[in-house]
C-alpha cells in the first residue's frame, strides 16, 4: 500500500496507462515504480469510477489481483509518496471505504443524493454504473455490434 503526499489515507499503487501499454503492463510498471516490488498480474478484480470535480477529471480505476514475484519494498518516489507498507489483507480491507449503494427509479434523485453524501464521507468517490456503460459502449467496435445495437443508448448492447 502507498500513502501519497498530501493524502492521509492508504491506497493501492497505481497511475495512468502509458501510450501503447496494456492495463496489465501498466499495473506491473506502477507496482514497481511505487513500491520496488515485481508483480505477476492475475486478472482484474474490480472496476471503479471517480469524478474529481475540483480537477474536472473523470477516472476509471482497474484493480488487479497480483502476486509478488521479486524486488524489495522500497520508497522509490519520495517526491510523490510519503510512505509504503505491506499490509495483510484484513488490515487493508479495514482501511477500505464504506460502499453506499443508492437504488431507485430513473430520475428519482440518486445522483443528487450521492453528491450530497460524498463530502460527508472522507475519501469517498461516486461510482455511476451508467457512465461505465457509456465507456464500454465506446470501446466496442461497430463491426462487432448487431444492427439493433447501433444506437446511442448503452443499454442496447
Amino acid at each position: 500500500m502507498v500513502k501519497n503526499k498530501g493524502n492521509a489515507s492508504w491506497s493501492l499503487p497505481g497511475g495512468a496507462v502509458e501510450k501503447e501499454e496494456t492495463l496489465d503492463q501498466a499495473a506491473i510498471r506502477e507496482a514497481k515504480e511505487e513500491t520496488g516490488l515485481d508483480v505477476k498480474v492475475q486478472g482484474i478484480i474490480a472496476i471503479n469510477e471517480c469524478i474529481f470535480e475540483k480537477k474536472q477529471e473523470h477516472a476509471i480505476f482497474f484493480t488487479f489481483r497480483a502476486e509478488v514475484i521479486g524486488g524489495r519494498l522500497e520508497l522509490i518516489r519520495p517526491h510523490e509518496i510519503s510512505e509504503i507498507a505491506w499490509m495483510d489483507v484484513d488490515k487493508a480491507e479495514r482501511s477500505d471505504p464504506m460502499i453506499v449503494m443508492i437504488n431507485g427509479a430513473f430520475g428519482s434523485g440518486k445522483t443528487s443524493a450521492a453528491k450530497m453524501l460524498q463530502p460527508l464521507i472522507n475519501n469517498s468517490m461516486i461510482y455511476d454504473p451508467e457512465e461505465i456503460g457509456y465507456m464500454i459502449r465506446k470501446l466496442i467496435p461497430e463491426e462487432y455490434r448487431e444492427e439493433n445495437e447501433r444506437t446511442d443508448d448503452f443499454q442496447d448492447i
